[in-house]
């Protein structure tokens, strides 16, 4: 009956019994959850549905509150805004937790380390490149000079040191140049909008990447002969190779942008003139301008400022330095003059600095190496004057001391009097900074300028006065890192994309974030806490040239670290981050209503170890919330009840009873509980990867784990799989168990075929598709069509055994068609051939409504999936559970009364339907039982008699169940007019049956295996012998390397669901079609043979041949042995069940 309820103002339709979320849900109104799950009842524990209700006198739980005619409801009022806010600062306050890593927050580009740190420790060096590049184009030139502040407030310092940030940022660069695998990123159709950048350092090339790939016309006018600004003519090649410079140059080149050489602002082109010509003009003129100290002598020949001085070095001049330079300053400038003095033949080299080492802003690493490489430092120390007639001859210079702190936070040096004393030298060098040439925009410019040599810039917008005229880096804020330049020109790039679409500019949002301390600082309380929680482990030491011949040359110093000790050392990452940063619903609430994470934090918060015991499922208690949707999911959806509630009060946690590792319980390890946690308090993790917080994109695909037919939803990124989760769609609404869950995900783990190999002795060898085409038609030529054997796996889509069928009848005609899994097949074939259909004419759906449910042949295996959760639901809702060929279920949760029969189950149901068949007297009854000794025994009246007290009793058989039980199964299922379903072991098993690979097993002289692995699934090598030890010549295709490949004389790549479209055909007859959302970049051998038809055409005529037969005809009774026979290969000789069936064995699961 629908009714009339009103909110925000407006009326809206709604059915009796919605609630107030529903129905604002079902009509686009906003109202933020927590704690309200899919198929879970209301809860109510979170209260950030809140809405105000006219009438009442408190506001009420939009998620559980009912609607009735007539009601008023308000989501949006300021008491609800406010109380909503300050429930999300409630939960902050007990929020133990980083969402966001501290080196990420501390980087001035905002660069993912965390996450590319991650994928350097996996492997993944393209994707780890991507990520980076995502916030600066330069990993390369920053994993070589940048200053690093992240490593500064890395939480490894707290256990040992920190990790190598910078140094593994230099590896991805060039793992991924010496092989080809750069980077490069796509770009935007034209814009027709043109921006003239002047500059050609890092500001400037970085604004000009990330408006080409917007389609932006970008021209980049510099002053000197080559790009690089400050990182070309400002950093020795020792520390930044030319070749790496000019490598990364070419991509900003590979975008189209041009760029102008020797060209000059104020002097070959104006301001004015730019605003004319282009639509928009960003100035990133670099901090080239030396700062003078003002000392007499200065005018002295032999005085160089050290800007100039590493500038003219660059461009060739020579210099007669003498045997004795002094460098004055202690900056990364300075450190670079004198190091360059050493390698241009200086002798002694000294750096002279007026406050203490401490105090010293260079890179500690660099003043390091400056020291091994024979440097002397006068700290506390500052040159007066500098004596000499034409030539300086020596330096007066006094001692200092350390006084009040200034407004950099260091102290203040102060002359102490009468500590004057004499320097001699050669050369003085003077690097105590420097400042943009502002000049150069001229007099008359309406841009305005800075008594600090800066442009007035909106720090916002990065515009200047004149809104089609930008700046940003040492234009903006004066000498800045080339991290902090590269982050400025990508964010003025955001700007200048705006103003070009004809968008404001606002503010670019910051990150938000909770965090576990402001800084390292706050957090060194914890230090032992910490080490006892993180075995230490050394930090990977640079490999570096010897000091002595390194001084020698401009060759690059560091080495650059080898594979092995780039992953143990990114492998060092604490992974301080939520790894649910980028889906947790905590932190996008807590963003949408502005709530501050500190507001009411409190030093008195209850910390939790993170309990990392579960191989796939980590538990973080300090990031709950307590909304209890992992308790009610684990109970009312898989009906396990593994979670639960502990204490009361403020120390309530969620947790397995007593405290016991998650594995330890009735837990299945499904997942179901970390879909359903609205905060990052539990993850997933993965054995032997780094976990990676990575904002994936969930592309749809099915498991293929069996035939149930699950939808999955494919966590990927750039075509790599990172998680799978499960859609609120049928048949598994919500729910996978652990194959399909974690079992997927081993497809990343396991060694990949991907391109031809021969047998060449003991090895295969690589070779070409044409070398392998020939040597597939040489054994076809040789070996009759009737003496091949065919054998299709159940991973092979429809499309798939298509194309092979017609590949066999043209080229093996006469060749046997068959299965290694054909023990399995027997129970989908008993049904096809009882009901004539292709699978069950029943839904899986049946079992919900049953009141009885028989279980064949099932095992604990069987009892985890989603068809095994359904018939625990039906035994919640007080259906009676019975099992017959099953063992006691290992948890008590299944809840079965088991038939422990004397005889075969196969028997056991035939003296059944040989009773039940007294009763119905037909044609096929008659016959039934010829030939056959039905003996009758107890059982079977147990068996009858649950049967018989059913209204709606169904039948289940498990793909381990033999081939002669289903047929009884069905004939009983025929004979008492109930449902019967089964559950296939492999995706496409109904697929293999309707294209005719189900023959009888047979051994002929060649083999011709797809995606099938009978040496290691044969129960014995006896078995395996049988067929595979007896042929002349073996082909075997599949994804990955099993122990049938081993025996193969030629093997050809095949890919796995999702790396390839196609259909499955589920048990109960789903056809399931999948896209390709995994990255698979090689030809398989399906690519490689006819395709049959376009492929759309191929679809719709299997749909229309497998539609034809799902209407369920009258089922017929078929006689049929009373024992099965042996069971020759397991896990449906399918290698990756057998793999991920091993992978849990050893996790215990």
């Amino acid at each position: 009956m629908a009714i009339k309820v009103r909110i925000n103002g407006r009326e809206y339709e709604a059915r009796q019994g919605e609630t107030i979320r529903e129905v604002a849900k079902r009509n686009g109104i906003g109202i933020p959850v927590l704690c309200e799950r899919a198929q879970i009842d209301p809860f109510g524990s979170c209260r950030v549905c809140l809405v105000e209700q006219k009438n009442a006198r408190y506001p009420v739980v939009a998620c559980a509150a009912p609607v009735f005619d007539g009601i008023t409801i308000n989501t949006e009022t300021e008491l609800i805004q406010s109380l909503r806010k300050l429930d999300i600062e409630l939960l902050f306050s007990n929020h133990f937790a980083d969402c966001v890593a501290p080196c990420n927050m501390t980087c001035p580009a905002g660069i993912d380390i965390q996450g590319y740190v991650g994928l350097a420790a996996n492997g993944e060096y393209h994707d780890a490149e991507k990520l980076i590049k995502e916030k600066v184009p330069f990993p390369g030139i920053l994993g070589r000079v940048c200053p690093a502040p992240c490593q500064k407030e890395c939480r490894r310092n707290l256990v040992d040191e920190t990790v190598s940030i910078k140094s593994i940022k230099r590896f991805i660069s060039d793992r991924n140049f010496e092989r080809g695998t750069r980077y490069n990123p796509p770009v935007a159709p034209s814009s027709g909008k043109t921006v003239a950048i002047v500059g050609a350092g890092p500001a400037g090339m970085s604004c000009a990447y990330y408006l080409a790939q917007q389609g932006h016309q970008c021209m980049i006018i510099e002053k000197l002969p080559k790009a690089g600004g400050m990182t070309r003519y400002g950093i020795p090649d020792y520390r930044l190779p030319q070749n790496e410079l000019d490598a990364e140059i070419a991509e900003i080149e590979s975008l189209g942008v041009e760029f102008i050489y020797n060209t000059e602002l104020g002097k070959d082109v104006t301001i004015d003139g730019l605003r004319r010509s282009f639509d928009a003009v960003f100035l990133a003129v670099g901090a080239h301008v030396s700062k003078s100290m003002g000392i007499p002598g200065e005018e002295l020949e032999g005085v160089y400022q050290g800007i100039d001085f590493l500038r003219d070095v660059k461009l060739g001049k020579q210099f007669d330095l003498g045997e004795t330079v002094v460098v004055v300053g202690g900056g990364n400038t300075a450190i670079d003059a004198v190091r360059t003095s050493l390698r241009l033949g200086a002798k002694n080299c000294y750096i002279v600095y007026r406050r203490s080492r401490a105090e010293m802003p260079a890179d500690p690493i660099e003043v390091h190496d400056a020291e091994e490489e024979g440097v002397r430092f006068h700290f506390l120390t500052n040159p007066v004057r500098i004596h000499g007639k034409k030539r300086m001859e020596s330096i007066e210079s006094v001692r200092m001391e350390l006084g009040e702190p200034d407004a950099s936070g260091r102290r203040s040096p102060v002359v102490i009097e009468g500590s004057e004393f004499m320097l001699q030298a050669d050369t003085i060098i003077m690097a105590i900074g420097q400042e943009p040439d502002v000049a150069c925009i001229g007099a008359d410019c309406e841009v305005r300028t800075t008594r600090w040599s800066t442009f007035v810039v909106n720090e916002d917008t990065f515009q200047t006065d004149i809104p089609e005229v930008f700046a940003g880096g040492d234009a903006m804020r004066g000498p800045c890192t080339v991290v902090e330049s590269i982050a400025d020109g990508r964010n003025a790039a955001t700007q200048i994309n705006r103003f070009l679409k004809g968008r404001d500019l606002t503010p670019i949002p910051g990150v938000y974030s909770v965090q576990r301390g402001k800084s390292l600082g706050d957090l060194r309380p914890l230090e032992e806490e910490w080490k006892n929680r993180y075995p230490a482990e050394p930090r990977a030491e640079m490999p570096m040239v010897d000091p002595k011949e390194r001084i020698k040359d401009f060759k690059e110093c560091e080495l650059g670290f080898a594979e092995g000790e780039l992953r143990r050392e990114a492998g060092r990452c604490l992974e301080c981050g939520c790894f649910s940063q980028y889906d947790c619903e905590l932190r996008q609430i807590g963003k949408v209503v502005d709530a501050e994470p500190t507001a009411l934090k409190t030093k008195g918060e209850i910390r939790f170890e993170p309990d990392l015991r579960h191989p796939f499922i980590m538990k973080d208690q300090n990031k709950c919330i307590l909304c209890g949707a992992c308790v009610r999911a684990c109970d009312e959806l898989r009906h396990v009840g593994a979670w639960g509630f502990v204490d009361r009060g403020y120390v309530t946690t969620v947790q397995p009873s007593f405290g016991v590792a998650l594995q330890e319980t009735d837990c299945e390890s499904c997942g179901t509980c970390v879909q359903n946690c609205p905060t990052g308090s539990l993850d997933e993790r993965f054995p032997g990867t780094k976990t990676v917080p990575e904002d994936a994109i969930e592309m749809p695909g099915v498991c293929t784990f069996g035939g149930f037919g699950c939808h999955l939803n494919l966590a990927t990124v750039n075509g790599r799989l990172v998680s799978v989760k499960a859609p609120e769609r049928d048949p598994n609404n919500g729910l996978l168990c652990r194959y399909g869950r974690y079992g997927t995900r081993y497809i990343n783990n396991l060694p990949r075929i991907t391109e031809p190999m021969k047998r060449d002795g003991d090895i295969l060898k690589p070779i070409s598709w044409t070398e392998a085409h020939k040597i597939l038609v040489g054994s076809v030529g040789r070996i009759p069509g009737k003496d091949w054997g065919i054998y299709a796996g159940g991973r092979l889509t429809l499309e798939e055994l298509a194309q092979l069928d017609v590949f066999v009848d043209k080229n093996m005609p006469e060749g046997l068609k068959s299965s290694f899994s054909s023990d399995s097949l027997k129970v989908g074939e008993a049904i096809n051939e009882t009901f004539g259909t292709v699978g069950s004419p029943w839904s899986y759906n049946v079992v919900d409504a049953a009141d009885m449910v028989l279980a064949v042949g099932f095992d604990d295996e069987d009892m985890m999936t989603v068809l095994g959760v359904k018939i625990r639901g039906a035994k919640k809702n007080g259906a009676t559970l019975y099992g017959l060929g099953m063992e006691a279920p290992r948890t008590l949760h299944h809840a079965f009364d088991i038939f422990d029969v004397s005889h075969s189950p196969a028997a056991t149901l035939a003296g059944v339907c040989k009773t039940v068949a007294k009763s119905v007297k037909t044609a096929e009854t008659k016959g039934l039982f010829k030939g056959l000794k039905v003996a009758a025994c107890e059982e079977d009246d147990d068996l009858l008699s649950a049967l018989n007290g059913a209204q709606n009793p169904v039948i289940v058989i498990s793909g381990r169940a033999g081939g002669n039980t289903a047929r009884w199964a069905a004939n009983l299922a025929v004979l008492k007019g109930c449902p019967v379903l089964g559950l296939p072991l492999t995706p496409n098993a109904q697929g293999l049956l309707e294209m005719g690979f189900a023959e009888d097993i047979a051994a002929r002289r060649g083999l011709f295996i797809l995606g099938e692995d009978p040496v290691g699934c044969a129960v014995s090598g006896k078995v395996a012998d049988e067929v595979v030890g007896k042929a002349d010549f073996i082909v075997v295709a599949d994804a990955f390397l099993t122990p049938t490949v081993e025996k193969a004389d030629l093997i050809l790549p095949l890919k796995v669901s999702g790396e390839r479209a196609g259909t499955f055909l589920s048990g109960e007859r789903r056809l399931n079609r999948f896209a390709q959302v995994l990255k698979a970049d090689y030809p398989t051998i399906f690519d490689r043979i006819p395709e049959v038809g376009k492929t759309e055409k191929l679809r719709m005529a299997l749909r229309a041949r497998f539609i034809s037969l799902r209407t369920a005809k009258q089922g017929v009774v078929r006689p049929a042995p009373l024992a099965d026979g042996e069971i020759r290969y397991t896990n449906g000789a399918d290698y990756l069940s057998a793999q991920v069936n091993w992978e849990f064995e050893q996790l215990e699961l």
